[in-house]
This record gives structure tokens, C-alpha cells and sequence, in this order.
């Protein structure tokens, strides 16, 4: 498991996207240290963004997945299907996943982190974006607060 993470890790590995959200998070920290806090949703999302894009919650997922299909082949799940056309054949390994999903505690942990990790991706990806959105209009905004305020005086104004 900590192979896959330190492979996905790798600097050689990464996308076009992954140093982009690199490079977006060395500079919102640098203008954070600047006193610009509102650059800190941006540091959030550039950095959640950036783990997304070196694939490690799909690593953690696919070992999470490959441990439960251990422990579901030790318990003989789906042993008729497995006498009738052998370990190795596709509809046994069908079974096998279906089992997992459906009846591995464990898996639903999983794909439930693996959810809220996603959308936690997408809501800070939206909550960079009105923040970029909100500075670019007012260049004099630099705290969390006063983009906030400037929401929702824009709110109260249509």
C-alpha cells in the first residue's frame, strides 16, 4: 500500500494538472504570507486538488478493495461459481467484487471517504473560484470576511 502512495507521490508521475495545483498552492501560500487570507480557500482547494490528481485516494481504494477480495476468497465466497469455472475466470471475480461491495463493511467505509473526498474536491474547487471571482472584481479584498461581505452586499443589491 505505501508503495502505490509513494509511487503516486512520485514528482515524475505527476500531470500537467498536478504541478498546476502545485503551483497554485506555493502561490497562495506565498500571498497568504503576505496577509492575504483569503487566499486560503485557494491553498485548500489547490492542495486537495493536487492529492486528487496524483490518484492516491483511488490507490487507497483499490487496496482497500483488493484486501476485502482476499478476506471474501478465504471465506469461500462464491465456491460454487469457483467449482464450476475456476479462480480465475471473470465471472468469479464478478462475484467476488459484487460480495465485497455489497457485504464488506470495510468497502463501504471506503467509497464513502472516497465520496466526501470528491465532493470536498468539487466544493472547495467552487469556493476558489468565487474567491478568485470576488478579488478580481475588488482588488481590495484580502480576508475570507470581506469576500463574504462583498457576496453578499452583491446579494442584497439585485
Amino acid at each position: 500500500m505505501f508503495n502505490e502512495i509513494l509511487w503516486a507521490l512520485r514528482l515524475d508521475n505527476w500531470s500537467w494538472e498536478g504541478w498546476l495545483y502545485a503551483t497554485l498552492l506555493i502561490l497562495s501560500l506565498w500571498l497568504m504570507a503576505r496577509g492575504r487570507s483569503a487566499y486560503v480557500v485557494i491553498a485548500l482547494a489547490a492542495l486537495f486538488l493536487l492529492l486528487d490528481s496524483t490518484y492516491i485516494s483511488s490507490a487507497l481504494s483499490g487496496y482497500g478493495l483488493q484486501q476485502a477480495r482476499k478476506q471474501a476468497e478465504n471465506q469461500e465466497v462464491c465456491a460454487d461459481i469457483q467449482d464450476q469455472v475456476g479462480s480465475l475466470d471473470f465471472k468469479y471475480q464478478e462475484c467476488v467484487d459484487s460480495w465485497v461491495t455489497l457485504h464488506d463493511p470495510k468497502m463501504k467505509l471506503i467509497y464513502l471517504a472516497e465520496f466526501i473526498f470528491i465532493a470536498l474536491c468539487n466544493l472547495l474547487r467552487a469556493a476558489a473560484f468565487l474567491c478568485v471571482f470576488a478579488m478580481l472584481k475588488n482588488n481590495e479584498l484580502r480576508r475570507v470576511g470581506e469576500v463574504i461581505n462583498w457576496y453578499r452586499a452583491r446579494a442584497h443589491h439585485v
